[in-house]
């Protein structure tokens, strides 16, 4: 295994054992009441995000690329998981 790959899943280990309990403890539960949440994240803790989101495994997410400065809206089920999916890239809205 590569040195690189290995030290980015243990940051990532890290960053989740304080990003999901936080998701889980002050987001979740506005989300299941009906409010929406706005996530402003980089790095590691957008890649946990995404992780946890739609349940992908830690070497999977470490390997995927993720574009600076572009928005993902999600959809989600009454359990909290992705179910839908929308990633803006280059789109231009006038509003």
């Amino acid at each position: 295994m590569k040195k690189s790959f290995t030290l980015g899943r243990c940051r990532i280990k890290r960053t989740a054992a304080r990003a999901i309990p936080y998701y889980r403890a002050h987001i979740v539960p506005r989300l299941q009441g009906g409010s929406w949440a706005l996530v402003s994240a980089h790095g590691n803790s957008l890649r946990i995000s995404i992780m946890h989101l739609e349940q992908m495994p830690a070497n999977q997410i470490v390997a995927s690329s993720l574009p600076t400065g572009t928005p993902h809206i999600r959809r989600l089920d009454p359990a909290v998981w992705t179910n839908e999916k929308r990633v803006l890239s280059g789109e231009t809205h006038v509003g």
